[in-house]
């Protein structure tokens, strides 16, 4: 009788080990419900004020959320804003929800007045304020001709915020959504002197996740919210961010089952992911750009810049480099911008200003003309990229086509993507490796950029048609001032386009509802691991 039972007791056991360990054969996914992303390089600052570019902004987008964000078609709908009204041209007024911080203290119409005049403080030194310049006196503050209650944002009370606008802003509402509008805690930046933005546990957001860890270079882990308002439709626990910037080890590493969410497999995987379908391909509002510096010899030269863009081929670098669904740049601004007329693209409407396999008879001919026939005597250039990703590959292609059409020799140097922003900043360099994503979807995000001061280039005629098109109320006549804007861009020649970006994501199949903007910014709100039992 005993050895009956001893039996059933040991295939009981026995049974619940063979269920524990089908469990974990599926990594723990349907019970921990937890997701791990490859971020790629660290992002190193992740202040809504001072963070630059997608890897800060995916990390911003977990942890914060502004008065919008954005749904699956990219249009703003309420986030921390309960409701609001359109007051007029220019002023709105926002009503916000009963939303907390993620250690419980009440979200407020403070934070974001905070928030946003912080940015615009000229002590922030904030790269990005140039963001915030459609509000009333923003630019003024900014550049210290007026003072911070002049802002055209002020919280009426705890749930109320009002601002106006220096003109009518048709994306405003979408920007809204960007990091740099986030709010942000006054009592913890003063706290901790700054700091606050590089450590886990000072790090309050008031978003869907909260983080709880960051390694440098190796990992950041979050985890779900319960302040959230919206934590009940936040379906992951956890969430994982991978700092592996190598393409042939996170790839890897994904096969290995390590990473559920890659971007930009190598090259040579994607053929084979392509047969698989196994390659998630999205609009991706972003140009990959080469910077020529016109303060420098032979690069103060217009001849020379067209010449050295019109020298290359942009079709073979994406066929033969690249391999991704990505499209050759015609044009600065990328497709995926409605014009005038919605049913319209702004870069369709505004045509090609380059032939993408490249026009070597006028290349060659400008170079002439500038003094250096057939290449004779052209002085040492060096061509600056950073050294993560293909970004080696695509300057050793671009190096080859310079010297086989041109005759040329362009030096390369590879830093890391800190001192690549660096050089940036000190405009130390002859051409430079950059890329832009629009932070809304207009083409004044790419101007704004040029505007800011980050390319260290001025053109008078472009600032006065930035500023026209900023004014100017009719859609169709604001649209047209953009396209003389970006003729005057082009016939500059101060940016080299090379290639239009699309996002590649390679995702494990049970992984479902994973987001990414046309703005580079990767949403997990609505992610979740289904079980495939």
């Amino acid at each position: 009788m005993f050895n009956k039972w001893a039996k059933y007791i040991f295939l009981f056991f026995l049974f619940t080990i063979i269920i524990m360990a089908s469990v974990g054969c599926r990594r723990g996914l349907d019970t921990e419900k937890s997701l791990t992303y490859n971020l790629g390089a660290d992002p190193k600052i992740i202040d809504p004020a001072l963070s630059m570019g997608e890897k800060g902004a995916n990390v911003i987008a977990a942890n914060f959320e502004g008065l919008m964000k954005l749904d699956k078609n990219s249009k703003a709908i309420p986030g921390i804003a309960l409701s609001y009204t359109k007051d007029s041209d220019v002023k709105y007024t926002f009503k916000l929800r009963d939303a907390k911080w993620s250690d419980g203290k009440p979200v407020t119409a403070y934070d974001f007045e905070y928030a946003w005049k912080r940015v615009l403080n000229p002590d922030t030194q904030s790269k990005c304020a140039y963001e915030l310049y459609c509000i009333k006196n923003a630019e003024g503050y900014n550049n210290k001709t007026c003072d911070a209650s002049s802002v055209g944002v002020l919280a009426i009370d705890e749930k109320t915020l009002e601002v106006v606008l220096e003109c009518p802003t048709a994306y405003f509402l979408e920007a809204l959504s960007s990091p740099i509008y986030m709010p942000v805690r006054e009592d913890i930046i003063n706290e901790h002197n700054g700091n606050w933005a590089k450590n886990s546990l000072t790090y309050i957001g008031n978003g869907p996740f909260k983080m709880v860890l960051w390694r440098a270079n190796d990992s950041i882990e979050f985890v779900k919210n319960e302040n959230y308002y919206d934590k009940d439709n936040v379906r992951l626990n956890k969430l994982v961010f991978k700092m592996v910037e190598d393409p042939e080890i996170y790839f890897a590493k994904w096969e290995e089952g390590d990473l559920d969410i890659i971007e930009s497999p190598p090259a040579s995987e994607i053929p084979k992911l392509k047969g698989e379908n196994s390659l998630a391909k999205s609009p991706y509002l972003g140009v990959y750009f080469y910077t020529f510096n016109n303060n420098k010899k032979p690069l103060d030269d217009k001849r020379v810049r067209k010449a050295l863009n019109y020298a290359i081929d942009r079709t073979a670098i994406i066929n033969s480099v690249l391999k991704n669904e990505s499209s050759p740049a015609i044009a600065f601004i990328p497709t995926g911008i409605p014009d005038a007329n919605i049913n319209a693209d702004f870069r369709e409407s505004g045509g090609s200003f380059f032939k993408p396999e490249g026009q070597l008879d006028e290349a060659r001919k400008l170079l002439s003309e500038a003094g250096y026939p057939n290449g004779e005597g052209f002085p040492a250039v060096t061509l600056i990229y950073n050294n993560s990703g293909i970004h080696k590959d695509i300057a050793q292609a671009i190096q080859l086509m310079w010297q086989r059409n041109l005759n040329i020799n362009i030096s390369l140097k590879a830093v890391d993507l800190a001192g690549l922003q660096n050089i940036k900043d000190k405009g130390d360099y002859d051409i430079i490796r950059q890329g832009w994503i629009g932070d809304y979807i207009d083409p004044m995000t790419f101007f704004d950029y040029i505007k800011s001061g980050e390319l260290k280039y001025n053109n008078n005629l472009l600032n006065e048609l930035i500023d026209d098109a900023k004014v100017e109320l009719d859609p169709i006549k604001r649209m047209a001032i953009l396209h003389s804007a970006e003729k005057a861009l082009m016939d500059d020649m101060l940016v080299m386009p090379i290639f239009s970006y699309t996002n590649t994501m390679v995702i494990k199949p049970e992984v479902k509802e994973v987001f990414k903007s046309p703005l580079g910014v990767v949403y997990f709100n609505n992610a979740y691991i289904a079980d495939n039992k």
